[in-house]
């Protein structure tokens, strides 16, 4: 009841309809809480819960309306439309995921002409011709569909899907996409052992992802891969054979997501109990993976699969990516970013070694500043801000951003680690900089930097500089 100290109403499950009703009462201002289906509340010394209504029909939702929202602010040069092509999942069953936690079991999928006409209103309206699905899966049969439907109307639009491995998914379905403006797909594969994706009941076998990367990568698409790490169950043998998956598939997975597990409330695994009591774990946070034995072999396996990705592709906000991949092509963006990898010294390749007395010092074509909205228009980015003081790196190397220097936005503790980098230290006084963390082991600390100096160098963001030594 604790709660109610500081929020007046809760909606549980899907809001749409509840919402409106709760609007209405308060404008109306007879405020008779119980007439709002799906609420909880506060009433004196009790907590009351209404009854659930069925969720509004989807193709009953009216078009969405952005023309209050504010696109200028946000650092990309176009607006990219988010478009749901509808709620659920007909699966619903991986051990880790706690997604669909309040919303209908069954799939509802949007009807495909529908949801073509909203597409085309709102290109109409907001003069974008930049969409990406942002529920977490659409089926085989939706992307067919909605394919055919975009190129009968004619359109000139551009779109990216997360979508499931599965065996309608086909190579034809997936040209037809390409030809209909989709450019990118994001698909959760997580392992590349056979054993922990039973442990996760994923429900899909390695050879149908190798399919469907060997197909989507022929048609065109950019696929993006989701991969997870220390599940419960997995040992440091499935970790490897991951590592392999993804190198062996490297040619048809683009961009990668490196995730380490975490236990979600409200999934399935936790509802289990198979992992104990609750307070044994973190919930929605990372477990202390870094305190097991075996974590130095994790990290060094993490490490090698960072270097095989260049640091915008596994950095990047997916948008980025996408804008790009529309801009400049897939082929073009992937040769020059191994032009890019290609031209780096040699002693800003791999640094898992990297002695603790080599300096390190932000690259060359690297520039750390303190940027307002004046600063951005100067340098050419259209119609975009930044908050006052906000940190952001300039990198003339790369250019998929559409502008000629993109522009990164980093965090405070980036910024301070970029900026004492900028003398040109040894590995020792970066980490001798460190400050302490609260509770947190001064060796998570360390780790934790350490791993943030391995994303940078590696990213091309900091470069390694030999010791005198080494330039004999």
């Amino acid at each position: 009841s604790g709660l109610f100290d500081f929020v007046d109403t809760v909606i549980t499950y899907e809001p749409e309809g509840p919402l409106v009703v709760l609007l209405r009462e308060l404008e109306n201002r007879t405020v008779h809480l119980g007439h709002v289906p799906n609420l909880i509340y506060r009433e004196g010394d009790r907590i009351r819960r209404n009854p659930v209504m069925q969720p509004i029909a989807i193709d009953e939702f009216p078009l969405p309306d952005f023309s209050d929202h504010p696109r200028a602010s946000y650092l990309s040069p176009f607006f990219v439309i988010p478009v749901a092509s509808g709620r659920g999942c007909y699966w619903h069953q991986c051990a880790y995921c706690d997604e669909y936690y309040g919303v209908s079991v069954h799939t509802r999928e949007r009807n495909s002409d529908r949801l073509a006409g909203e597409m085309e209103r709102l290109h109409r309206t907001y003069g974008s011709p930049f969409f990406r699905f942002a529920n977490t899966f659409t089926t085989a049969r939706q992307i067919d569909e909605l394919s055919v439907r975009l190129k009968e109307k004619g359109l000139d639009l551009r779109w990216y899907v997360k979508t499931r491995i599965e065996a309608g998914l086909t190579r034809e379905i997936l040209q037809e996409a390409y030809e209909a403006g989709c450019r990118m797909i994001n698909v959760g594969i997580e392992s590349g052992s056979p054993r922990v994706l039973t442990l996760m009941n994923k429900g899909i076998s390695l050879e149908e992802c190798v399919r469907l990367l060997r197909d989507s990568s022929d048609c065109g698409l950019w696929t993006h891969c989701y991969f997870l790490f220390r599940f419960p169950g997995e040992e440091l043998a499935d970790a490897m054979q991951t590592r392999d998956f993804i190198r062996t598939n490297k040619r048809f997975i683009h961009s990668t997501n490196l995730n380490i597990f975490n236990l979600r409330k409200r999934s399935p695994l936790e509802s289990s109990g198979r992992l104990g009591r609750l307070t044994d774990f973190c919930v929605h946070k990372d477990l202390p993976h870094d305190a097991a034995d075996d974590w130095p072999q994790y990290s060094q396996i993490l490490t090698e699969l960072k270097e095989l990705f260049p640091f915008a592709h596994r950095c990047f906000p997916k948008d980025h990516h996408f804008l790009t991949i529309c801009h400049e092509g897939r082929t073009r963006f992937l040769q020059s970013e191994a032009a890019s990898r290609g031209d780096r010294p040699s002693h800003a390749g791999p640094c898992h070694g990297i002695d603790p007395e080599n300096r390190v010092r932000l690259a060359e074509g690297v520039c750390l500043g303190i940027l307002k909205h004046a600063d951005l228009l100067n340098r050419g980015v259209p119609g975009t801000r930044l908050a006052e003081s906000s940190s952001a790196l300039f990198l003339r190397r790369f250019h998929e951003l559409r502008w000629d220097e993109a522009v990164i936005p980093v965090s405070p503790d980036v910024r301070a680690l970029l900026e004492f980098c900028g003398s040109g230290p040894t590995i020792a006084e970066v980490m001798e900089q460190i400050p302490s963390e609260g509770d947190t082991p001064a060796g998570a600390v360390r780790a934790g930097v350490m791993n943030r100096l391995h994303e940078l160098i590696h990213g091309g963001i900091l470069e390694v500089m030999p010791k005198p030594s080494e330039r004999e």
